[in-house]
């Protein structure tokens, strides 16, 4: 078939034993057994599982070698409820459980999927909203799944078939046979792949300018995280690290500029690394150099970091 892997389904759901109907231990040693064999027909190959439910449940698809990786849905809520909220505590505490459940990185990160109302109809068709959301997905260790669409802004939700609409080409809204008679809202007229490709503000630009650095930078794939520790709940901040670079990753989740921030590192091992380049956002950063723990205490990189705004500064 030329398939490297599957995207599994339902996994939870697959073998029922007696009557327990989903996370059966036969349903696990099923999917053990297939995903071993897979790795014997194609080394390389990769299998994806949705255990929908929460990060103490799907991780233990991953743990038991059931699946190679699942998606997290406790960390793509906080994603959209800091977005929401402009606080970062809902995604602090639900990364601090992922990070402590899953092998590293070894998960997938995702905002909304086919099943869920999309995630610009979370955010009031708030691109800016969107923007921040993406911003935590896209720099955030894990593997990232992007549901077609999200990119440009469409909208949806239930039933099903309205979260399934055509992908929005250009403004000519389209329709098939399974969404007649659905009444499914859609904002083509407004966001779409031809309208927003020439746009350096749009939505489709931002993902491609935050995958374009991913790709480039591969300490933003499977590099270290560590939390910054911000003094305003308004601000997350994180380094990611690996032996060739740290970048320091800075999200104003909030509507307004902030000002009134500090931040801290306790360590890393980039013992007297200095601030040298911006790799995404605009300003002028402030100079620093680690301390010898390849930290940093009380340390503001901008005057004022603008509204729903993502600078990634990297040290060398």
């Amino acid at each position: 078939m030329g398939a490297d892997g599957f995207r599994m389904d339902a996994v939870k759901y697959y073998v029922e034993a007696d009557r327990i109907l989903q996370n059966s231990p036969d349903n696990f040693i099923w999917l053990e057994s297939l995903n071993s064999h897979l790795k014997t027909v194609a080394p390389d190959s990769f299998t994806v599982g949705e255990a929908y439910g929460s990060t103490f449940e799907s991780r233990l698809y991953v743990n038991k070698q059931s699946v190679d990786i699942a998606f997290d849905f406790d960390l793509a809520r906080a994603f959209i409820n800091s977005a929401n909220s402009g606080n970062n505590q809902a995604v602090i505490a639900t990364q601090d459980s992922v990070l402590g459940y899953y092998p590293y990185g070894q998960y997938g990160v995702f905002l909304t999927n086919h099943d869920q109302k999309r995630v610009m109809n979370e955010f009031g068709e708030n691109i800016e909203l969107a923007k921040v959301a993406t911003s935590m997905m896209l720099t955030n260790p894990g593997v990232p799944f992007l549901y077609y669409g999200e990119e440009i802004g469409m909208i949806g939700d239930k039933p099903d078939e309205c979260i399934r609409i055509p992908m929005q080409w250009d403004s000519v809204t389209l329709e098939e046979t399974f969404t007649l008679g659905k009444h499914c809202d859609n904002n083509t007229n407004r966001f779409n792949v031809k309208a927003e490709a020439s746009d350096p503000q749009s939505l489709l630009s931002y993902y491609r300018d935050l995958i374009y650095l991913r790709n480039k930078h591969n300490v933003l794939q499977t590099g270290e995280f560590r939390k910054v520790l911000s003094s305003s709940s308004e601000v997350y901040s994180f380094v990611r690290f690996d032996s060739n670079e740290l970048l320091l990753v800075v999200i104003n989740l909030s509507a307004d500029a902030v000002s009134d921030y500090a931040l801290s590192l306790d360590q890393s091992p980039y013992a007297n690394a200095r601030s040298h380049q911006i790799l995404f956002g605009n300003g002028s950063v402030m100079d620093l150099q680690m301390n010898i723990s390849g930290g940093f205490e009380n340390y503001v990189p901008f005057v004022t970091l603008p509204p729903h705004s993502t600078t990634i500064i990297a040290f060398n």
